[in-house]
């Protein structure tokens, strides 16, 4: 038994840390699934004349472990909430979704500056959730 594990079994204070610090840990883990689930992530496939592509996928085995892991805690909150309560948790996701996806783009746009990658015509439809093909 490590010195830290021994610590948790015998003090509760750092015990409580502990149990804090584990479920913190386990929301960011969550909430990147959940965006990765949802935004999916971007892949660039070369292709053989040396041109490159880049994709969206999605990991749909991730967003199925998601569903079953929350249907029944989400059926709960839908049968206890009012209307107006659901349309507003939806309205702030919506939103925080779109934050985290201008944050992305601002960051996509700050990286292709500092490679001194050019604007591209299709990178407007990457943007859109289109796939983009990029050229030499």
């Amino acid at each position: 038994m490590t010195v830290a594990y021994r610590r948790r079994k015998m003090d509760a204070a750092f015990r409580a840390e502990w149990a804090e610090m584990i479920a913190i840990g386990y929301h960011r883990l969550e909430a990147v699934l959940l965006r990765r689930a949802f935004e999916g992530t971007v892949r660039v496939i070369t292709k053989r004349d040396g041109r490159e592509e880049r994709m969206h996928e999605y990991p749909n085995q991730l967003g199925l472990q998601l569903l079953k892991m929350h249907r029944e805690t989400a059926l709960e909150i839908d049968d206890g909430m009012a209307a107006e309560d659901v349309d507003e948790i939806r309205e702030r996701l919506v939103r925080k979704l779109q934050r985290l996806k201008k944050r992305d783009e601002a960051q996509e746009a700050e990286r292709a500056q500092l490679r001194g990658d050019a604007p591209r015509d299709g990178d407007a439809e990457e943007c859109n959730g289109g796939p983009t093909k990029t050229g030499a």
